[in-house]
């Protein structure tokens, strides 16, 4: 493990964090869920079900983390120079967006924001973004292959 801060390949930051502790998940119940955002669908109040109990968790060595999220030029070039084709766009789903056409006044979410969709993904999150803006669209599994990458350049 590199003693310092460093810079990859990408030209990406990296900062040393240190082991210690923190306080992880949450105590919401599903009903408290449900009350405060009345117009999301039941399944997504169970899907958050394992964000309980909250718990201490202790992170016995330090790490790197990104000193900046990752950004669409650095996601491109991953995407581009491993072949890697990213969930959003591999498994036919799409991923999540936001929809410039939203007509309040017709939607009883009341917000702009989609679920899946197959018109969105990382290059396509609904709104206009430089190479210079976090990457979106992004699942665990593409953020890992990313790394993976990077670790064996």
């Amino acid at each position: 493990m590199p003693p310092t801060d460093f810079s990859n390949t990408l030209g990406m930051s990296f900062v040393r964090l240190p082991a210690g502790e923190f306080v992880m998940g949450s105590d919401e119940t599903v009903d408290a869920l449900r009350r405060d955002f009345p117009f999301d669908d039941d399944k997504r109040y169970t899907d958050l079900s394992d964000e309980a109990p909250r718990h201490r968790v202790r992170i016995t060595r330090d790490f790197f983390m990104g000193q900046h999220e990752v950004t669409v030029a650095q996601f491109r070039a991953f995407v581009q120079g491993s072949g890697h084709v990213p969930e959003s766009m591999a498994d036919g789903t799409g991923g999540y967006g936001y929809n410039a056409a939203f007509a309040q006044d017709l939607d009883r979410k009341g917000d702009a924001f989609d679920g899946r969709d197959v018109r969105y993904s990382w290059l396509n999150p609904g709104f206009a973004q430089g190479d210079d803006h976090p990457v979106t669209n992004v699942t665990w599994h593409d953020a890992v292959a990313m790394a993976r990458w990077l670790s064996d350049k």
